[in-house]
């Protein structure tokens, strides 16, 4: 279970985040890192959308109320 992203960014604080990579994508045909920074933002961006996404169905006038 990964950590949540605040707990992500505290621990790199102090860090070089243009400087440290991390893995973004590994596949056997292609390998991307991208620097820790836009890797942290990348992934506060994904949850924001999938917290969006769920407010959207949240907000249908079909979806059932309780």
């Amino acid at each position: 279970m990964r950590n949540s992203v605040g707990e992500l960014i505290q621990e790199a604080d102090g860090l070089d985040l243009a400087r440290a990579k991390t893995p973004f994508l590994d596949f056997k045909w292609v390998k991307i890192k991208l620097p820790l920074g836009a890797r942290l933002a990348h992934l506060t961006t994904h949850d924001r959308r999938h917290l969006w996404y769920a407010e959207q169905v949240r907000n249908d006038p079909n979806f059932p109320k309780v």
